[in-house]
């Protein structure tokens, strides 16, 4: 079944009659059967015939959050490369491909990408400031990790200035305190 439905999705993409949300709804049934690698192969396939497409980079951000999910890391920092590459203000891809290098094992990559991100969202307004308040969220917990508490409590407080509501950050703040109390 897996593979006819492979079949159907290189066929149509081949036509050019497969639209984006066409390909998510087909690789879904992939996943679901187990087929990752059918799934990934799909939307190679569907990315290199549609290199024109104004949503390319959606395909190529749930290609990379496939190929991250069964440890293809490399894939996925090159799919959420050109994701970048392409639109360069598609916030979701700065924090996978943050947690993509954490994986690989380059947490200052990682920091340094979501920094990035903050950084671009200078401005923050309702639509930004979830994202870059989990990029905060994200370098905190790597600089945590990384034994960097000073710069840890300086990107938390960061994220409490853009939403003091925010309980976790809150602990995290106070577990830090007591910790340097010590």
């Amino acid at each position: 079944m897996a593979d006819e439905i492979f079949v159907d999705i290189v066929k149509q993409t081949t036509e050019g009659s497969l639209s984006l949300a066409g390909l998510i709804d087909r690789i879904h049934q992939l996943e679901t059967q187990g087929r990752f690698d059918l799934a990934e192969q799909a939307y190679k396939t569907w990315v290199a015939l549609n290199p024109d497409h104004p949503h390319l980079f959606v395909a190529l951000f749930n290609c990379a959050a496939l190929q991250a999910n069964t440890g293809a890391l490399e894939g996925a920092r090159i799919s959420l490369a050109k994701a970048l590459e392409i639109n360069p203000d598609f916030w979701p891809a700065y924090i996978n491909l943050g947690n993509v290098f954490e994986k690989a094992g380059v947490p200052d990559q990682a920091v340094g990408l979501w920094n990035t991100l903050v950084d671009r969202l200078a401005t923050t307004n309702g639509l930004t400031v979830a994202y870059k308040a989990t990029a905060l969220r994200q370098m905190s917990r790597v600089l945590l990790e990384c034994q960097q508490t000073n710069a840890a409590m300086a990107t938390l407080r960061q994220c409490l200035e853009i939403n003091p509501s925010q309980r976790d950050v809150v602990e995290q703040i106070v577990a830090l305190r007591l910790s340097q109390c010590e």
